[in-house]
């Protein structure tokens, strides 16, 4: 798209109009396509600073570079394999859609990146500070709020307080300021091509079935038809869960005496539960799979210590390479290309259950609990 860095311009755009007096979140003249600024009024803020379209490009770069500074910094050291693989999915068009379009999701990658950098650290003021960073990446985009599910690390104690502190808070910023939020989804664009979801495979077929019904009846599709789609997705949303669930309590009960490797779970968590809670609210550009970076290194753990989940996450792995380079601007590739996005998404609901904490894992399994003070 020309003028370059669409997704950044919007909002150096989106500044220049705030300054003449224009509710962008309404209308957005100033933006070279006039799209509406679709993201919470926080970005905002920069228009008293004197932002506007010149800075876009020098914005979008440097953006950018951070990106893959942070992404190199959350690698350790790899093999050639190991290399091939990153570079593969680096390379691959839904990470240079995120870069070409100056997307601020770049932005919210290099926040949490930094998060969980500073998670490492053994001091738990410094733990709850990379919870709050989590926070502020879900102040500006909303969906970060799911990477807060990573302080299961946490003991049983301090999860509870960092999850329900960090929650309450969200919950107020959503509440104060809600009649903004139904805005920015009203104008947020609800696409098929260069998009993952769980809805996406239903509206390609849906819109299928309208342009038949157009073609042959002359007529538009049944109300109906959207129920029916709505009940179809969360019928195999549900479906889906169930055989995560029932699959992860059989692996357990077959590995007892095998631990699981969980070295980099916290990255994992953070890039699993990202892809699952967009893949359930709607649909996605591409740009989005960039998080999937965050589960490679857990990913490549399971398949160098022979774990239960080795062979599945070597399928993972592919699945996670084949679906950043698929273009689905072929009719012929959607279905394919959604297929690979349900996979991960069992995939990754699966993972997420087997490496939950004991003490979680007798909630959900229905198991007698014990007391445990190393969970306290």
């Amino acid at each position: 798209m020309l003028p370059p860095f669409a997704d950044m311009r919007v909002i150096a755009a989106g500044a220049e109009c705030i300054r003449l007096g224009y509710d962008v979140l309404v209308e957005n003249p100033c933006d070279p396509w006039k799209r509406p600024m679709n993201y919470p009024r926080i970005w905002s803020i920069p228009a008293s600073w004197g932002l506007d379209q010149s800075h876009t490009v020098i914005l979008a770069i440097l953006f950018g570079l951070l990106f893959f500074i942070l992404t190199f910094v959350t690698i350790k050291r790899l093999n050639y394999i190991e290399a091939l693989f990153y570079a593969l999915i680096l390379c691959s068009p839904s990470v240079m859609l995120a870069i070409e379009r100056g997307n601020n999701d770049l932005i919210i990658f290099s926040i949490l990146a930094l998060s969980l950098l500073i998670m490492k650290n053994n001091a738990f003021i410094w733990r709850y500070f990379s919870y709050i960073i989590i926070l502020f990446a879900a102040i500006l985009k909303i969906y970060p709020i799911f990477a807060l599910i990573t302080c299961l690390k946490e003991k049983k104690r301090n999860f509870t307080f960092i999850f329900i502190s960090i929650w309450i808070a969200f919950g107020i910023y959503i509440i104060t300021d809600l009649e903004s939020f139904n805005l920015v989804s009203k104008t947020t664009p609800r696409a098929t091509k260069l998009s993952y979801g769980g809805k996406v495979i239903f509206d390609i077929i849906f819109n299928n079935l309208e342009i038949y019904f157009d073609n042959f009846y002359n007529a538009q599709i049944p109300q109906l038809f959207e129920k029916i789609k709505l009940l179809l997705f969360v019928f195999t949303i549900l479906l889906f869960f169930f055989m995560s669930y029932l699959l992860a309590k059989r692996t357990d009960a077959l590995s007892q005496n095998n631990t699981l490797n969980i070295n980099q779970i916290e990255a994992f968590r953070i890039g699993a539960s990202i892809y699952m809670g967009t893949f359930l609210i709607g649909n996605n550009w591409d740009y989005r799979l960039i998080f999937l970076l965050f589960t490679i290194p857990q990913i490549l753990a399971w398949l160098k210590t022979g774990s239960q989940l080795t062979s599945i996450s070597s399928l993972a792995l592919m699945a996670i390479i084949l679906t950043t380079w698929l273009s689905n601007q072929s009719p012929k590739i959607y279905y394919l290309d959604e297929l690979l996005n349900w996979l991960l998404f069992l995939f990754f609901t699966y993972a997420f259950i087997l490496s939950l904490p004991k003490w979680l894992k007798t909630y959900i399994y229905f198991q007698p609990r014990e007391f445990e003070t190393s969970n306290q």
